[in-house]
């Protein structure tokens, strides 16, 4: 039995010592494996296995462990590439202009895929060559290779080309894990048949578990919602969409408005499914079209970048274009801006949502905590008069003066006269929002703890009212007053509302400090002549050789610092000349895999990619958390947002946007707020009930003494 290797592509390691050891035992653990190779970095695994182990097995025995696996080169786990045993006669084509397998790679086996006939592709970068199998014609294969940028020609030569290892297609797109949910939270989701779409919305107002519930309770099931997820701390929702209704994020907002609390659109639905699955959708906003005629030059034009575009739509009376990608494309936004603005508009990327606005966030965390610092400031004013009365004015030469008469048979002095004046602004001015937000929910059949809070302070007004109206027309009744618990029960409450607010704005101060370390512009770098092409591609092929020596290094050969190193500080790497290439600054949003940019002295890294030019020190504190700075040189893998310590770098994009490791650790924090723990579902739910309980067992203690009293049966 022959054996096999397979080369895997782990995600979510972040060291070799205890990531790897952990991914390395549990490929050893799946049967058929004969010896396994983690290499960290990049995070690569090489399996030498039998055919008893598949590559379906391997895979699902590293994801066990928590991390994520794909076959190297982004091939099907069903589609045998561990081995190549394709059969047949076949067609090598020598392709010339490739600069990377990754992105250059790919764009000529998609085309070559899709020729008529072509039944299988294998392109090698390194060797510079097109293995293809099929009933095309070499004058189609050629054709279709010249289309898209690159040049071909029949190798008739011998000896052929080696066939590669394992194909490069384009990587599919990941199969999304079942998320584990609690019984409890099944009850906010529906089935959907259409194609469904995510979006987050902030929401406020909320004052506690019960107003999560009665958000949930009433916008799930309306039309077009299929789930939803409520983080009251965070006081954000993640509404999911059935697009194929027609519903939009505005409608959603209007439903919970409607309940009585503020919402507002965060991150609008980016479509999970349709017309868009496997691709990435980018939106522009695009200025000085006139007529139906520009919008056809625009979208003409569009489409002409490839056909990678996939679709490309533009509107004319909101000034948006929609554009649809492939997945894997090398086309990005940047191209679609240069497009844009070639044919003379004014064009901005919209949809840059790979991280939330940390300015936003922290505008209305900081609303809300002034709001009810307002309302305590104001309701202390109030209160604090009118527990002296109630305290000090009972005795003494205070208690005379607050016991003048003032008329209604002497039975009204001065004291209940000033707790009237200075309560009633603390019950119906501060105290307005849980009145308006008791009554929105009231309305909805929902009775949270804001209602709790009217009926308690609004029964003690009411009464003290009612017994001086008493009090005034019959001068035997004495009135007695319970103001001051009204006063000081809305301002106790208030003083909770603000430590609340606070509370929740420490909890995304972490975030907002988060995504303020992502750099605003970068320096890209474009080459201009052919040298200086060829000076790129030079420099990115000797970036590849240099990480592979050091993942040799570390794998075992000769001693190390765990990056590859062998010897004492950081490792002096080639220097790319710049000559030949154009240097510009560009909006981050703009930075587009596969791009090369340079990177100061002091400057953060404007994504995740490899080093290709210099050598530097790196303040990676941010990730890792390790104090001290770590050397790197050509080869080396860097991490978007750390910092550049003391040496100008050339880093090659990999990660960009909502791929970048920093996206995905606010992506993260983001889930675990959104995320409920069972016990805390259960306790939302007991708090959906508590107010009903508590209203009815007042009711009943209420009647029963009534009834005794009534039949003088008091104890």
């Amino acid at each position: 039995m022959a054996n096999m290797r397979t080369s895997l592509v782990i995600e979510g390691m972040m060291c070799m010592k205890s990531c790897g050891t952990t991914v390395q035992n549990a490929l050893k653990g799946v049967p058929g494996v004969i010896d396994v190779q983690v290499i960290y970095p990049p995070g690569n695994a090489i399996v030498t296995h039998t055919s008893a182990a598949s590559a379906t097995d391997l895979i699902d025995a590293v994801e066990i462990v928590g991390f994520g696996a794909e076959l190297e080169g982004g091939g099907s786990p069903d589609g045998g590439v561990e081995l190549m045993e394709t059969g047949g006669d076949y067609v090598v084509l020598d392709v010339e202009g490739m600069m990377c397998q990754k992105s250059c790679g790919t764009t000529v086996h998609n085309v070559l895929m899709s020729v008529d006939g072509v039944t299988k592709t294998v392109v090698s970068f390194p060797h510079k060559s097109a293995h293809v199998w099929g009933s095309a014609s070499v004058a189609e294969l050629i054709d279709a290779v010249e289309m898209v940028g690159f040049d071909a020609a029949h190798h008739t030569a011998t000896p052929l080309p080696p066939v590669p290892s394992v194909d490069p297609p384009p990587k599919p797109k990941p199969k999304p894990k079942p998320k584990v949910q609690p019984a409890a939270q099944k009850s906010t989701t529906t089935t959907s048949t259409g194609p469904t779409g995510v979006a987050t919305l902030s929401i406020s107002g909320m004052s506690c578990a019960s107003c999560v519930r009665n958000i949930e309770k009433n916008v799930v099931g309306q039309k077009g919602v299929v789930g939803m997820r409520v983080a009251l701390l965070a006081e954000k929702a993640e509404v999911t969409l059935d697009m194929s209704t027609g519903v939009t994020e505005e409608e959603v907002v209007g439903m919970i408005t409607e309940l009585g609390y503020g919402a507002k659109v965060l991150q609008r639905v980016a479509d999970s499914s349709g017309s868009n699955k496997g691709g990435q959708v980018v939106n522009l906003e695009v200025l000085g079209m006139s007529c139906a005629s520009c919008v056809g030059k625009v979208e003409k034009g569009l489409r002409k970048l490839g056909p990678e575009v996939t679709s490309a739509s533009v509107n004319l009376t909101t000034s948006r274009a929609k554009i649809v990608l492939e997945e894997g494309s090398t086309i990005g936004a940047r191209d679609l801006v240069e497009c844009v603005k070639s044919m003379n508009y004014e064009v901005t990327v919209v949809n840059d949502d790979s991280m939330p606005d940390p300015d936003s966030i922290e505008k209305a965390s900081m609303h809300e905590v002034d709001k009810w610092r307002r309302l305590l400031t104001l309701s202390l004013l109030f209160t604090v008069p009118v527990v002296l009365i109630h305290w000090f004015g009972m005795g003494g030469h205070a208690g005379h003066f607050f016991d003048t008469p003032l008329g209604c048979h002497k039975t009204l002095n001065l004291r209940e006269v000033l707790m009237v004046v200075l309560v009633t602004p603390v019950q119906f001015w501060v105290g307005g929002h849980f009145y308006r937000t008791a009554y929105m929910g009231a309305r909805h059949g929902n009775l949270g703890m804001d209602a709790l809070i009217v009926l308690g302070t609004t029964a003690a007004y009411a009464y003290s009212m009612a017994a001086l109206f008493i009090a005034c027309a019959d001068p035997r009744h004495e009135p007695h007053v319970f103001f001051e618990t009204s006063a000081m029960l809305i301002t106790f409450v208030s003083l909770g509302k603000l430590l609340e607010s606070v509370a929740k704005g420490k909890t995304s101060s972490a975030l907002t400090m988060l995504m303020r370390l992502q750099p605003q512009t970068a320096l890209l770098l474009k080459p201009t002549t052919s040298n200086a092409y060829a000076a790129a591609a030079a420099a990115i092929e000797g970036a590849t050789d240099a990480a592979a020596k050091r993942d040799a290094v570390s794998d075992g050969v000769g001693a190390s610092d765990g990056r590859g190193r062998t010897g004492s500080g950081v490792a002096a790497g080639p220097i790319l000349d710049l000559n030949g290439f154009e240097e510009s600054e560009i909006a981050i949003g703009l930075v587009q895999v596969g791009d090369l940019v340079r990177v100061l002295p002091g400057a953060r890294m404007p994504a995740d990619g490899d080093i290709v030019s210099g050598s530097s020190y790196v303040d990676e504190s941010m990730i890792t958390g390790e104090p001290l700075p770590v050397p790197k040189s050509t080869g080396d893998a860097v991490f978007g947002s750390t910092i550049n310590q003391n040496g100008a770098i050339v880093v090659r994009a990999k990660a960009v946007g909502s791929d970048s490791a920093l996206s995905q650790i606010v992506k993260l924090v983001e889930e675990a707020q959104m995320t409920k723990a069972p016990i805390q579902d259960f306790a939302d739910r007991i708090a959906g009930i508590f107010t009903p309980v508590v209203i009815t067992l007042a009711s009943l203690t209420f009647i029963m003494w009534f009834g005794l009293a009534e039949a003088f049966m008091l104890p």
